[in-house]
């Protein structure tokens, strides 16, 4: 309940402070419904909230995410803690996700 509760906040402060509608679906529609993306989902590990929602979303895609809680840090620190592996994680999903269809076959 918490979530659904969360997402209307967080839309209706959108909405208020920009003009724009909420989306169609919620973002957890969204992944649920995407049957072919693959998703790397990046959390802060030191805010349990965020590892939570993480938890969610990379459980409503299964096999097709990955999810890196970043040890110690906070919401968006990743990059300034661990610079050398968001680069490599990046890289390999991108390399992964983008390039795999574009060689097979």
């Amino acid at each position: 309940l918490w979530r659904s509760w969360t997402a209307h906040v967080l839309y209706a402060s959108a909405a208020l402070f920009t003009g724009q509608k909420p989306p169609e679906s919620s973002i957890a529609a969204s992944i649920a419904g995407a049957d072919s993306t693959r998703f790397l989902l990046i959390a802060a590990g030191s805010r349990a909230s965020e590892l939570e929602f993480g938890q969610y979303y990379a459980s409503l895609a299964n096999e097709r995410t990955e999810l890196w809680a970043v040890p110690k840090a906070g919401h968006t620190q990743g990059y300034a803690l661990y610079p050398d592996e968001y680069a490599r994680r990046l890289t390999e999903f991108f390399n992964d996700t983008l390039l795999r269809d574009s060689y097979a076959g």
